[in-house]
């Protein structure tokens, strides 16, 4: 499914739109919930779904870093089957207050729901809250989410991201509705071990060994990914090798932590292939 991504000051005019209101810099399990929310409210009618996100979250106050790129982020959105998307600069709108927000939302636009998290906060010194919108259009056309927990912790980005500093990914895969990972580049060479080049402000992972699934235009390769103290990433892969030196375009997906360094030694080892391909081996046996 198609999705297309417009700027606020040039919206169409969707169908009786339901927007869901949120920074989306993961789309976790909590965000689930947001997006079940708005289904039920299309049920037996055609009206549009647009997800509302920033797309420059490494501008948040908050953020120090950020969970993944701009390119995998959307690419994952239409993964989730979502069309309709509106990205917000966040450097533009910092300074607009709620009600200018609004205003540019709503604009040549019928019948609007809101569906959002009951933290969700918009405009000038995050002065705006559902109750904001609550005001505005009436209490039956905003609907607030409560938070989602597991283990008594709020399921949240920040919480994906500390786990993916501990280099628990399988866990940051459970809780976020697609498998952790950024677009990348490398260029081959004859080592046939790949420098990554990757966004510089992109969350540290926990230094060590990772399986991960390597997207190369239609084709998917495995692969194992050497996290370093320098935060460098090199990737091997299993089973295929390049002829050529060429710059390589691709997404990279992580499966899940092989072993963490507790030396300098930073090394991809025969063992780390042998145990990658056997991990390999064993998923595919029971698909």
């Amino acid at each position: 499914m198609a999705l297309t991504i417009y700027e606020l000051s040039h919206l169409p005019q969707f169908n009786q739109p339901i927007y869901i209101l949120g920074s989306f810099e993961a789309f976790h399990l909590g965000h689930y919930e947001l997006l079940k929310s708005a289904q039920s409210l299309t049920a037996n009618s055609q009206r549009d779904l647009v997800l509302v996100f920033f797309a420059d979250c490494e501008h948040l106050p908050k953020n120090q870093t950020i969970f993944s790129d701009l390119n995998f982020r959307a690419q994952a959105f239409a993964d989730l089957n979502f069309e309709h998307a509106i990205a917000l600069n966040y450097q533009h709108l910092a300074h607009w207050n709620p009600q200018e927000f609004i205003d540019a939302l709503v604009a040549n636009q019928t019948n609007v729901d809101f569906v959002c998290g009951e933290d969700f906060r918009f405009g000038f010194r995050a002065s705006g809250s559902p109750a904001t919108l609550k005001d505005r259009f009436g209490a039956d056309k905003v609907h607030v989410v409560s938070q989602l927990k597991v283990a008594n912790k709020k399921i949240s980005t920040t919480l994906l991201k500390e786990s993916l500093e501990q280099g628990e990914i399988e866990l940051v895969n459970n809780l976020n509705m697609y498998k952790y990972g950024f677009s990348a580049s490398f260029t081959t060479t004859s080592e046939q071990e790949f420098l990554v080049t990757k966004a510089d402000d992109l969350v540290n992972l926990k230094h060590g060994v990772y399986i991960v699934n390597v997207e190369i235009g239609e084709f998917v390769y495995y692969a194992v990914l050497k996290y370093q103290y320098n935060t460098q990433a090199w990737i091997k892969f299993l089973d295929f090798n390049f002829n050529i030196d060429i710059l390589v375009n691709c997404t990279i997906q992580f499966i899940k932590a092989l072993r963490f360094f507790d030396t300098t030694a930073e090394v991809i080892t025969k063992q780390d292939l042998i145990e990658a391909k056997n991990f390999f081996i064993s998923i595919t046996k029971t698909k």
